[in-house]
């Protein structure tokens, strides 16, 4: 099970892979867009960084597998 830590929201998982949102730290601005990935080891992380498009803010993502 994936578990978002800092940057986005998880939408959905199955259990196999899932699919997530970016969301700034900083504004609260949340995507539109949905990203897809294979889920990860358990305790491993999956980690990406964007920057917003409305406040400007660089954003990193951290989800934990």
């Amino acid at each position: 099970m994936a578990v978002a830590l800092t940057g986005c929201v998880i939408v959905s998982q199955t259990s196999k892979d899932m699919k997530f949102k970016k969301k700034c730290e900083f504004c609260g601005w949340v995507d539109t867009s949905t990203i897809g990935g294979l889920l990860t080891r358990p305790g491993s992380k999956r980690t990406g960084s964007f920057q917003c498009p409305k406040c400007k803010k660089q954003n990193k993502y951290i989800i934990q597998g």
